[in-house]
Parts: structure tokens; sequence; C-alpha cells
């Protein structure tokens, strides 16, 4: 069943008519309904079920009672849903049995308003084909054979609110048992005979599946007549561990030894290897100048030769001159290349104090920031405390304000009372004047008939006839009937008239009597609440006008406390968030810190390196002889020019010369320190160093491949201990399994009974079990992997047993009780058996699925990351082709969700909704 088009008209807190459109959310998808607290999100949903099934989801009122209280008269009460189904499309409108106003009757009450009629209840249920059922029995039969479930089923697989699942989560084993029976109405379950004795055979096959697994560990350890004693033989198995152990640290001491003494060896290989190294050096430096010196020799000669002592002067002189000015040269370029540099430092040093004042604002703003963290942190902290308080306050006003308001409706009924009391006293007074004049207006008719009785019968009087009063037949002086006298009908109407007369006055001295009363026991209860002895209608008036100013003042002080009390929650709730935010700011400080420090580190060392920059710029400006470089270039040509013939020469000579002296020199210089260094050595034997170190690497490979071979024994046995206490452990666990399920079958047969688990707990077990196996897909989803939901099985006493529930921590590998969880794990299983419970009931039902899913309220007990998950496993459900409606008014979900069924309150109490899509 997927809604298509809802129409909401005087429903719930809905007073005129709202109207939903499901169809801008497409066929699959999440979906939000959000709104304040109160607004009427919840009634969404049960429009829908009371639609369908003319009920509601809450059990604090009834279907009767869904109508609007704020309401016009004039506004009809009913939800009108189309909705599709396998592909067809269906129509279906309801509505309630309420008071209306009459529409025929043109009577109004005392007070002006319209006389009420009963609306009967009644519904109508178009099909795809137009053909129309109309009557509550005729569709509430046709809606159920149409989607497989009644209205118990389709709350428990539609609408899955945390509330209750959280009570089955955390309650005993007898609770769970009274809440399974309302879920699987187990007290009209039938035999499950077969299906326990198939689960003793799998007991049977299980425990002798153990037995044999162990036989196979055990088998090496023991003979086939010990092999089942696991406990003896774990002791073996500890025994071997422990001597495979002492062989293995045993080993582990030799080949540290190894190890120390292979490294001496190579240091020795490295030493000898340097110490060849320089013997090899000294003999090239030898050869090098047995070689070179007699070509210096003869170089020289060939340049004194070559020169006369007079030009050489000159010469010398020139190229001493031409000398100076190409090292000027290299000066001047030496100060471009300087100035340059300095430029670039510069240009760095004003970008790194940039960066450092960047930085300085960027760690103020954060440190401004932190210390509104640190503040907000210390109100959230307080928070708890201050709305614990706040709330006895809001406790003390809402008493307050309930007393007042018993006063100030007793005053106003006491002010009703006392006009009551009057009107009544008047009308009694009118109708008492009535009966008085008519009761006399009696008395002169009876008395002027009886007066005049005598003339009425002598008027009937015949001759020969008796009379009435003294029988004589003769008449001889009969009376004169007198002028103007009543008959007898008359009086007899008039006294008809003094009865109703009576009647009324009898009536009106009741009403007001009974009026009177009412308004003494009022009056003695408003001077009981007012402590006063006496109290008049003007001190009434008074009281009830300074009661409803009081009423004012106690509800604008409730409001002002309750949006304190919000804010306060709303902090308190913040209290870890902003905790991690205020580390988050220490650590965002540190690292801008760490930046602004390296910044003023490198600041530093530019400006050092700027200054010296500066210094070696003054000094080489200091030092040039010439104003420019291409006047120095000038003179060194012009000198050039003078020594290029003569030069041309003896360059090649001199260059030689030069040359053939450094490199003799430096060998020379070479050859001494490594005569010196040398002295009393011997070049060493490398060869045999080399393969005492191979002999010990060996040695050592061979003592890892032992060790590495004890490693893996002691790990195969550890696994195997391991192993075999954990299936001695399942063996005893599966033995109680297997005699557990042999008495229930013998029991479920009606042999005989056995034990505290009765038939209806197993019943529940079975349907239990697969509940939480589906409720573990969600649950490890929504906790990536951490949590999974298993059953106990604790017995106490007489107690009924196996309904418990633990959480299996995987990242700890440690086992706890459900109530030991914290809010947001509470809620994340919660969802997860909710949704596992809907799956259970869909598949009970034929494997039938609504279309649509209602998921109420629990997400503000989730952090960021937990809320996350619980989206991503309801946005799953979606994509099976299924509208999942989350009815939450948590912020953050406003901003996940973009399709949203807004609901609004206004100040009076009245909903209304807007619809929301991407």
């Amino acid at each position: 069943m997927r809604p298509v088009k809802l129409t909401i008209s005087a429903f719930g807190s809905y007073a005129g008519k709202e109207t939903i459109d499901f169809t801008a959310f497409g066929e699959s998808g999440l979906y939000l309904i959000t709104g304040d607290t109160g607004a009427g999100k919840t009634s969404v949903f049960d429009a829908i079920l009371f639609a369908l099934y003319g009920s509601v989801s809450g059990d604090m009122r009834s279907a009767s009672e869904v109508r609007c209280k704020y309401a016009k008269d004039s506004v009809p009460t009913f939800t009108e849903m189309e909705f599709s189904y396998d592909g067809e499309k269906y129509k279906i409108k309801r509505n309630p049995e309420y008071m209306r106003p009459s529409l025929r009757s043109k009577k109004v009450n005392a007070d002006g308003s319209p006389t009420l009629t009963k609306q009967i209840a009644g519904a109508s249920f178009i099909m795809p084909d137009g053909s129309e059922i109309t009557g509550v029995r005729q569709v509430d039969k046709e809606v159920k054979d149409l989607l497989g479930f009644d209205a118990a089923q389709f709350k428990q697989v539609a609408m899955l609110a945390q509330g209750s699942f959280s009570r089955l989560l955390t309650a005993g084993s007898k609770e769970k048992t009274e809440i399974l029976r309302e879920l699987f109405h187990t007290e009209r379950y039938k035999a499950l005979i077969e299906a326990l004795k198939i689960k003793n055979d799998d007991a049977k096959a299980h425990y002798e599946e153990i037995k044999k697994r162990i036989e196979e560990i055990t088998r090496e350890f023991c003979d086939e007549e010990s092999c089942e004693d696991t406990k003896t033989i774990i002791k073996t198995i500890d025994k071997i561990i422990l001597e495979k152990t002492k062989e293995q640290k045993s080993l582990e001491k030799k080949l540290a030894a190894c190890a120390k003494e292979r490294e001496k060896v190579n240091a020795a290989i490295s030493a000898a290897g340097d110490l060849e190294s320089d013997f090899k050096f000294l003999d090239d430096a030898g050869e090098k100048i047995k070689r070179l010196k007699p070509e210096l020799e003869d170089t020289k000669k060939k340049l004194k030769a070559a020169e006369s002592e007079a030009e050489k002067k000159k010469e010398a002189a020139l190229q001493e001159r031409i000398s100076l000015i190409k090292a000027e040269l290299k000066k001047y370029d030496e100060l471009e290349g300087a100035l340059v540099k300095l430029s670039e430092s510069e240009k760095r040093l004003s970008e790194v104090n940039i960066s450092i004042s960047d930085s300085e604002k960027r760690q103020s703003k954060l440190e401004l920031s932190k210390k509104d963290s640190e503040s907000r942190l210390k109100d959230a902290q307080a928070a708890g405390e201050k709305y614990a308080l706040l709330s006895l306050d809001i406790q003390k006003y809402l008493a307050d304000e309930k007393e007042t308001a018993e006063l100030y409706d007793i005053l106003v009924n006491v002010k009703k009372l006392g006009e009551d009391v009057s009107k009544k006293q008047e009308e009694y007074i009118s109708v008492r004047r009535e009966y008085d004049r008519v009761s006399d207006e009696c008395k002169s008719m009876r008395l002027d008939y009886y007066d005049g009785a005598a003339g009425i019968l002598a008027a009937d009087l015949k001759k020969g006839e008796p009379c009435p009063v003294c029988g004589s037949e003769t008449h001889p002086k009969p009376a004169k009937k007198a002028q103007g006298v009543c008959d007898y009908s008359d009086v007899s109407r008039k006294e008809k008239e003094l009865e109703k007369v009576t009647s009324k006055l009898h009536k009106a001295s009741e009403e007001s009597a009974s009026v009177s009363g009412a308004f003494d026991t009022q009056i003695r209860e408003v001077k009981k609440r007012l402590k006063v002895k006496d109290i008049s209608d003007k001190a009434i008036h008074i009281y009830i006008e300074k009661t409803a100013l009081k009423k004012a003042d106690i509800s604008k002080e409730l409001s002002h406390l309750q949006k304190e009390a919000d804010r306060l929650k709303h902090l308190s709730a913040e209290k870890e968030e902003l905790k991690l935010f205020s580390e988050k700011l220490d650590e965002d400080i540190k690292a801008e810190s760490a930046v602004r420090n390296k910044s003023a580190e490198e600041a530093a060392a530019l400006e050092s390196t700027i200054q010296l920059m500066k210094e070696q710029r003054d000094a080489l400006r200091a030092g040039l002889e010439f104003e420019s470089k291409s006047v120095a270039k000038e003179e060194i040509i012009s000198l050039s020019e003078t020594l290029e013939e003569r030069q041309t020469s003896i360059e090649a000579l001199r260059k030689r010369q030069m040359e053939l002296s450094a490199a003799v020199e430096s060998a020379t210089e070479l050859k001494e320190k490594l005569t010196e260094k040398l002295r009393g050595k011997k070049r060493p034997d490398i060869s045999g160093l080399e393969e005492k170190y191979a002999a010990l690497q060996a040695d050592e490979e061979a003592k890892k491949t032992v060790r590495d071979a004890l490693i893996s024994l002691v790990s195969e046995r550890q696994k195997q201990r391991t192993s075999l206490a954990a299936l001695g452990k399942e063996l005893e666990v599966a033995d109680e399994e297997f005699k557990r399920t042999t008495a229930l079958s013998s029991t479920a047969s009606g042999n005989h009974l056995q034990g505290n688990l009765n038939f209806e707990t197993f019943v529940q077990q079975e349907s239990f079990e697969n509940i939480i196996h589906r409720a573990n897909i969600h649950l490890s989803d929504m906790t990536g992997g951490r949590f999974e939901l298993v059953r106990a099985d604790v017995s106490t006493g007489n107690a009924k047993s196996g309904l418990e529930l633990c959480v299996i921590d995987n990242f700890n590998a440690t086992s706890r009780r459900v109530q030991l969880l914290s809010g947001g794990e509470l809620f994340k299983a919660s969802l997860s058996l909710a949704l596992g419970l809907s799956e259970e009931i869909s598949a009970e039902a034929g494997g039938r699925s609504p279309e649509t899913l209602f998921v109420d309220e629990g997400f503000g007990s989730l952090d960021k990351e937990s809320l996350d998950l619980a989206v991503q496993v309801l946005q799953r459900l979606s994509f099976e082709k299924r509208l999942v409606g989350i009815i939450s008014h948590v912020s953050e979900l406003k901003t996940m969700i973009k399709n949203k069924i807004i609901v609004y309150k206004n100040q009076y109490g009245e909903s209304s909704v807007s619809t929301v899509s991407e």
C-alpha cells in the first residue's frame, strides 16, 4: 500500500482541511515529517491508519475522540486517502461518530448555539473499476482482504515507534512474555510438535558433530578411550606448549649471540676495507710523483729559456695588472648576483611577514572561538543541573496553574449559579403569585358554587322524581337559581388549572432548592480555597478578575520557563559536541602556532641573511676600481693586446707548469699523510673475514629455521588448545540444548513436563529468534558491524527463561546486557528490533509488505555518525520501492533529508501542513 494523496478535515489537531500529495516524493525514498513537539506529526500516520481501519495509533484516545476541538461546527470530520496497491488505484473515506449541528432543526440553545445531533460513523471504498463499497463493516473486511493485515498488524509493520521496542529490549523475561503474547497471539498458538522434534534432531546432530570435531583434535594426543577427556588433553597440550616455548626462548638467546658476533665480523670487514683503500691510495700517489716530477723540471727549464729577465718583469707587471682587473670583473658579477639574491630574499621576507600576520589573525579568531566554545561548554555543563531545577519550578507552576484554573472554574461557576439562583427565585415568586391567584379564584368559585348549589339542584328537580338530597318526590317550594352562579364544570376546570399551577410551583421550588444547594456547596468550596469566612457577589467578581490575571501570569511565566527549559535541554545535549569542538580548536590553535613559529624562524633567518648580503654588497662596491664593468673591460683589452704576442708563446708552458706543480704537490701531500697514517700497519686479510662472516650467517639461518618451526608448532598447539576449550564449552552447551529440546519435545507431545520452560515461551523464543536474526542485519549496518543481539538463556527459580537479551561487542569481544547500552546505542538496537518485527510480521502475513513505512522519533539521542548510519539503513529500505517517512524534530535530519512534510501549529493550537520536495 502506497499513499498517493491524503486529505484531513477537523481531525486531531487539524482544525481545517489539509491535503498532502505524496506523489511529490516519488515511488521510493526517504521523507521527513517534521515540526515542533505536539504540532501533530504523528497525526499524519493516524489519519492514514484511520482511513484504512478506522483506528488510531495511540493508546490515549479512541477513534471516536479524533475530532479536532478547535474545529468550527460547520467543518466536518473525516479522512480521505487515495492509494495504490499492486499497480491499482483505490480511494477510501471515513468519518468517526461525533456531534454536529443539526441541518434540519432551526432551534437554538439558551446561549444561542445551534442544537447538536449525532453524526454516525461512515466509510466508503471506491475500487479501481469505479464500484463503491459502503458501510464500516463491509469496508473493514474489504481492506483486510486486500492488504492482508488487520489494524494491529499494520501498526506493527508500518509504524515503528521506538518507545515500545526499547521497552521490549530492556524488559525482563516475564514482561517480554506479555509483550510477545500480544504481538504473536501465542495464547492461540497451535502445537509445534514436529518443529520441536526437528529442533531436537538438530541439537543431537550438533552435539555429535562437536564430539567428532573434538576427537579429530585429540586423536594425536590420546588413545580412543581417553579422547573425550578434554581437560586432561588440554593439560598435555599445555605441557607441550611450555616445553617448546622454553626451547624457542633458548634458541632466541643463541640467535641474539650469533647476530652480535656477526655484527662484530661485519664491522671488522668494513674496517679492513677502509685500510686496504688507504694502502691503494698510497701506491697510486707514489707512482704519480715518480711520473710527473721529471716532466715538471723539464717544463721549468723551457719556460726560463723562453723569457728574459727584463721582459719577465714587465710581463709579470702587466699580467698582474690584468689579473687584478679581471678579478674586479668577477666582483662586478658577484655584486650583480648579490643584488639579485638580496632582492629575492627581501621579497621572500615580505611574504613570510604577511604569512605571519595572517597566521596571527587566524589564531586570534581561533582563540576567540575557543573562548566562546569554553563559555558555551561551561553553560552546557551547568545546563543539566539548571534544567533539573527549572523542571521543579515548572512542576510547581503547573500545579499552581492547575489549582488556579480549578479555582477560576469554581468562581465562574459560582457566579453563574448565583445568577441562576436569582433567576430561579424570581421564577418561583412568579409561579407562586400565579398559584395564589388561581387558588383564590378556585376557593371563590367553590364557595359560590356551594352557595348556589340548592338553586342548581332545584333547577333539575322533576315532579315524581326523588330529590337527590332528601329523597322526597314532591317539591312544594324549590329554591331559585341565583344569577351568575358558576356550574360544577367551571369549578372542575378551575381545579384542574390549580393542579397544573401547583405542579409548576413544586417544580419551581425544587429547581430553586437544587440550584441554591449547588450554589451553597460551591460557595463553601470557594471559602475553603480562599480561606475566608464569608464572601459577597462583588468579592466573587473581583476574585474572578484576579484569578484570570493570575492564570495569564502563570501561563506567561510557564511559557517563559518552558522555553528556557527547552533551551537548557538543547544546550545540555550539545555538551559532547561542544567538548569535541573545543578539542578540535585546541588542535587548530597548536597547528597554527606551529605554522607561525616556523614562519618566524624563517623570517629571522632571512633577516640575518639579508644583513649579511647587504654587508657583502657594500664590501664589493668598496673594493671596485673602475666606474663600471665596461670601463674595466676596455682596460683589459688594451693590456691584453700588448701581451698578446709573447703571451701566446709562453702561456702553454706556464699553464702546464702550474698544472704539474699542483699535481705533484697534491700527490706529495697525500703520500705524506697516508705514510704517517699507515705507519706500523699491515695490509688486511679481507677474504678470511668474509669466510667467517658467511659461516656465522649460515649458522644463524639454521637456528632461525628451527626457531620458526618451534613457533609454528606452539601456534598450532595453542590453536588446538583454544579450539578444544571452546569445543568443550560448546559440547556442554550442546549437551544441555539436546537435553532441553528432548524434554521440550516430550512435553509438547504430552508425555511429561520438565524444567521452567513452558511451551508458550518456546514458541515465543522461535519467533523472537527470527526477529533478532532480521534485526541483527540492520544493527550491523547501523553500528559498522560492531554490535549483535543474542538471546540469553537465563533461569532463576520458577521464573520463565530464554527471553533475555544481551549484546555482543565485536570490537572488544565482550558481551553485556542491553540495559547497559547508551541512549544512542539503545535507539539503534530499538530501531533494528522494530525493523526485524516489521519484516517478521510481513513474513507471517504471506510475505506481504507495505510500500510505505513510518519511523516515529528516537533520533535525538544519536551522535552525527550514528545518525548517518541510521539514515543509511532506512535509505536502503526505501530502495525496495518503498516510501519511508521519518517522524522527528531533529534539526540535522532537516538538512540530510530533502523531501519533507512540515507541520505547523499556530498560537491557538491548530495545525497545518506544507510539502517540500527536491
